[in-house]
């Protein structure tokens, strides 16, 4: 039996495949950061705006026209998301800010999925931006006891003026 290796048949498709990759950085650096979603929403849409000014003039490429339209939502998404959450991981502030904020519920519960282990209890933070984010007991520096009630988390400023957590430690 001969293993068949996956060649993309166009630098369209490498981009894909790379960018699909890519998701899981960005992951990551969302998890980092304090950036509305919202902005992130408007770099696939850019991606809508891009395949319909080049749509006509990429004729020549084997592809139809609803896998083209998908490449572009998800290229052009993933790549201008990249580079805003990564610059403004990179060139963020050295200097850092320590704010104490109130744990509003901790969970067991992770999409449907019961997590039985509490490294894994998910706990939802309000910052004074409006934005929520999950923290995972995991991650808290010092989260010894079973439950967190006020995290202390260190920010700096990033580039675009989106704060970027530098670390999450247990208040005690």
């Amino acid at each position: 039996m001969k293993l068949v290796a996956l060649k993309p048949s166009s630098i369209i498709e490498l981009l894909f495949v790379v960018a699909i990759l890519l998701n899981v950085v960005n992951y990551q650096l969302i998890q980092r950061t304090l950036i509305p979603l919202e902005f992130i929403a408007w770099y696939f849409v850019i991606g809508v705006f891009v395949y319909l000014l080049f749509s006509r003039l990429l004729k020549f490429l084997q592809v139809g026209h609803f896998e083209l339209f998908m490449y572009f939502i998800t290229i052009f998404g993933t790549y201008l998301t990249f580079l805003c959450l990564m610059v403004n991981v990179l060139f963020s502030g050295t200097k850092v800010q320590v704010r104490n904020y109130k744990v509003q519920r901790i969970t067991n519960r992770l999409v449907g999925r019961y997590v039985h282990s509490p490294k894994q209890q998910v706990g939802l933070v309000t910052f004074e931006n409006g934005r929520s984010k999950r923290i995972y007991q995991g991650q808290v520096v010092g989260a010894s006891k079973e439950s967190i009630d006020s995290i202390a988390v260190h920010l700096s400023e990033g580039l675009f003026n989106f704060p970027v957590i530098r670390k999450i430690e247990n208040v005690q």
